[in-house]
């Protein structure tokens, strides 16, 4: 099977960059370390891949 792909950049659909650099400042700006906040970025970016928006990275646990 041969089939053309359509001609342009991809698109994040995602917003996982989003997350990660939002998520990153914002742990710089709370004082971590930049290997801390990258840490935290990654975590709180793929967590934000678990499901549709980010509403959900919201949400509090109840016990």
């Amino acid at each position: 099977m041969d089939e053309k792909g359509l001609d342009g950049e991809p698109v994040d659909s995602t917003g996982y960059k989003g997350v990660l650099a939002g998520a990153f400042l914002a742990a710089l700006s709370m004082g971590q370390v930049e290997e801390t906040a990258y840490d935290v970025a990654v975590r709180m970016a793929s967590k934000s891949l678990e499901d549709h928006g980010v509403e959900h990275l919201l949400e509090v646990k109840e016990d």
